[in-house]
C-alpha cells in the first residue's frame, strides 16, 4: 500500500502543479484584461 501511494503521488503531483499553474494563469489574465480595458 505504501509503494502504491508513492507511485500515485508521483503520478498526480505534476498534474496538480499544472492545475494550480493554470488557475493562476487564468487569474492573472483576468486581472490584466481588467487593467487594460
Amino acid at each position: 500500500m505504501v509503494l502504491y501511494s508513492k507511485i500515485l503521488s508521483k503520478l498526480f503531483s505534476p498534474t496538480l502543479k499544472g492545475v494550480i499553474l493554470l488557475k493562476f494563469r487564468v487569474i492573472f489574465y483576468n486581472i490584466f484584461s481588467k487593467i487594460l480595458v
